[in-house]
């Protein structure tokens, strides 16, 4: 990922050593799709000075993606703005409100960790724990190989 991206990146250490249940990834994914929906509620108000009036308008906006990665006893949420200008430069990674130094994306990343964190966390344990209480799946088995085996019988000559 290059430095004109902006990128938040969450990692949640799960404890366990097995791969999510289809449950369990949709909690993370659903906490994906809320990042993206706060970072997208907060990344507004900009001041569009020196810009021509029919110029687009929003393009970082629309630019707030999530990916989400799971691994055994790993998941990892990255929220990710790509949007580029016209000469296909990122730009994102360096917004700011006027008269502050703090880059925008790592406020509104901070208030998002403050805000869903603490939820997808205890959400997540909570769904890992009604999991753990279900009777494992049975392991479906497929036939070795085709057809019948035939073995060497004695020569006869």
């Amino acid at each position: 990922m290059s430095t004109d991206v902006s990128a938040c990146t969450q990692t949640v250490d799960l404890g366990i050593s097995r791969r999510l249940a289809n449950s369990e990834r949709k909690v993370f994914t659903n906490y994906a799709k809320k990042y993206v929906d706060f970072f997208r509620s907060k990344w507004t108000g900009w001041v569009y000075a020196n810009v021509p009036a029919d110029a687009r308008r929003n393009t970082s906006l629309s630019a707030w993606k999530s990916k989400v990665q799971t691994t055994e006893g790993r998941a990892v949420l990255t929220v990710v703005n790509e949007a580029r200008d016209r000469y296909g430069n990122g730009y994102s990674a360096f917004i700011h409100r006027a008269g502050q130094k703090a880059l925008e994306w790592q406020v509104v990343a901070s208030q998002a960790d403050a805000a869903l964190l603490p939820a997808l966390v205890d959400d997540m344990c909570k769904e890992i724990a009604n999991n753990a209480a279900l009777p494992a799946d049975p392991k479906k088995l497929r036939a070795r190989g085709g057809g019948t085996t035939v073995r060497a019988s004695g020569v006869i000559f």
